[in-house]
């Protein structure tokens, strides 16, 4: 029985999945400014990309969901590869970008790999592993998009906690400091009843203080 295009191809790249993931990080050190420790700082994020190019072999082999074939450790390391593009300050389009790459190097393994069978493969069957491929990478972007997305909010909701903190503490200091002018005025006005000149001018001074201090109290608590 023939063996399947998608079988063949998914044994030989995964013969191949250390010459992938070296070509595939030549690559990135093309494209990155990064030093070359900085593109995979964590060594189980290199380690992992052969196995990630194992992965794409069987989705090319396989009909399974494609969450079953990448499996949980293997969206575990996209997951941190996109977190780290994403503290490096790179914006979703480079992760995109270096998927594109991957797949352009795993593209020309399987066109030199089809080049090389002893019986050609039908137009069916290079539809259906193309097919495979292209989702497959399409399943990775989304992984990518998911943990950008979230990352996004993540930070607003932060964005918005500091804000609503520095809100609430400017709004308590410009109150405790009203509140202390108010009274310092209405003992001004006890002390100029009673014909106490010198309190009087103690409490207005103390009223000037507070009111001065309302321009620096923003850019005190920002400091």
């Amino acid at each position: 029985e023939r063996t399947s295009l998608g079988g063949i191809l998914a044994g030989e790249l995964r013969a191949r999945a250390d010459q992938i993931a070296s070509e595939w990080l030549a690559r990135l050190l093309e494209r990155l400014p990064e030093a070359p420790h900085d593109i995979f700082p964590e060594r189980s994020l290199l380690d992992h990309v052969p196995e990630l190019v194992e992965r794409i072999s069987l989705s090319l082999a396989s009909d399974a969901k494609l969450d079953d074939v990448l499996g949980v450790d293997v969206l575990h390391e996209l997951r941190l590869l996109a977190q780290l593009r994403r503290a490096q300050g790179y914006d979703l389009d480079e992760l995109f970008a270096e998927l594109e790459v991957l797949g352009e190097v795993v593209a020309k393994h399987v066109i030199e790999l089809m080049g090389e069978l002893s019986q050609p493969a039908t137009a069916g069957e290079g539809a259906r592993v193309a097919s495979r491929f292209q989702r497959v990478l399409f399943a990775m972007g989304l992984v990518g998009a998911d943990v950008f997305l979230q990352e996004g909010v993540r930070q607003r909701l932060r964005r918005t906690e500091i804000l609503a903190s520095y809100a609430r503490a400017v709004t308590h200091e410009l109150g405790m400091r009203t509140r202390a002018a108010q009274l310092g005025t209405e003992l001004a006005r006890s002390h100029l009843a009673a014909g106490r000149m010198h309190e009087a001018e103690q409490s207005l001074a103390r009223v000037q203080a507070n009111l001065e201090r309302f321009e620096s109290i923003p850019m005190d608590l920002l400091g």
